[in-house]
């Protein structure tokens, strides 16, 4: 929990492992740790707390399992009237999923992946197919994970202490990542040994890398605008200028091979459905999903482009839509390819 002085200034830290602040009439601070309701005395003129807190109340639900970091904000399920009178739902923190990495095959087979440790979210495949990246969630020390398709071998990036997730993969073998540490939500892009190690773009929301082009040159993210809409925006790879904002409220943004388009997910219409526009210039949007649509991907060739319809349900599918590339993209019918039970 940090404060800020009502004349501005720069945040200072009050408390470490503590979150959802609140000031009540007593003269206390209220906040949740870890689903445990605590309170600690609170000089509102200084600004300083005193004494040590103490539990008030345990078992308060707490946002804090999830394992994507967008939903993950900490946020508790408690509320103070002026009167004194708390309200608080139960529950705790969730416990975390236990989640494993899985081969898909055109068939609807699919093959777990042997992996030292659970709780896995978002795995990528280098561009020749030869890695994966993958975060591993539940405060692992060792959060984002290396696989090595041809040996078999899982490594470990050392040195990233806080959250990692959403790798995504350069065309030359580096990974991008959001990393939050200290407060701030930052993309870093390095090497799978740990060198070169360098921040892109960081800030106050979460940022959260979804692709880069083809030719190495443009990287595209999400970032929350509020807790419930995400915005599309690009920036080059090289830090060279600033991002800027592609498409409001829009997620999963996915470059062509030939970069000439990117495919995002949006609810402009009501429902999540999958869109192709021209990249870098917009103007040339196309409705490619019908019923929903997220999680777009190309294929190699970039004349499919492959997502999932209806995500986290029993009877999501994957599907595949022909793409014809050319100006007008000339696209086809949506066709179910697999059943797809996974995360």
């Amino acid at each position: 929990i940090y404060v800020l002085p009502p004349a501005g200034g720069t945040p200072r830290l009050l408390l470490d492992n503590a979150a959802d602040p609140r000031v009540v009439s007593s003269g206390h601070l209220l906040f949740v740790r870890t689903g445990v309701l605590m309170a600690v005395r609170f000089d509102p003129r200084a600004l300083q707390v005193a004494g040590a807190p103490v539990a008030v109340v345990q078992d308060v639900m707490q946002s804090g399992g999830t394992m994507i970091p967008v939903s993950n904000s900490s946020a508790a399920q408690f509320d103070v009237s002026d009167a004194g009178s708390l309200v608080f739902a139960s529950g705790g923190v969730p416990p975390p999923a236990n989640t494993r990495l899985h081969w898909l095959y055109p068939s609807g087979r699919s093959e777990p992946i042997d992996e030292p440790g659970r709780e896995l979210l978002s795995p990528r495949l280098s561009h020749d197919g030869k890695g994966i990246a993958v975060a591993q969630f539940g405060g692992a020390k060792q959060p984002l994970r290396l696989y090595d398709v041809d040996g078999g071998l899982w490594t470990s990036w050392g040195g990233l202490a806080g959250q990692v997730a959403f790798p995504v993969w350069t065309p030359d073998g580096q990974v991008a990542f959001n990393w939050f540490t200290n407060g701030s939500s930052g993309i870093h892009i390095g090497r799978p040994d740990g060198t070169a190690l360098r921040e892109v773009t960081a800030g106050p929301r979460p940022r959260i890398p979804s692709d880069v082009s083809s030719d190495g040159k443009w990287l595209a993210f999400v970032e929350s605008f509020t807790p419930t809409v995400l915005d599309t925006w690009v920036m080059p790879v090289d830090g060279s200028a600033p991002p800027r904002l592609l498409i409001r409220g829009s997620f999963g943004p996915t470059f062509s091979p030939d970069g000439n388009w990117i495919a995002y997910s949006s609810a402009m219409s009501g429902e999540e459905e999958l869109y192709v526009d021209a990249f870098p210039g917009l103007g040339m949007r196309k409705q490619v999903s019908s019923g929903g649509g997220t999680n777009p991907l190309w294929a190699p060739d970039g004349r499919t482009l492959y997502y999932i319809k209806v995500p986290l349900r029993p009877d999501a599918m994957m599907m595949a839509v022909p793409i014809q590339p050319g100006s007008p993209l000339g696209v086809g019918a949506p066709r179910a390819l697999v059943r797809f039970p996974f995360l």
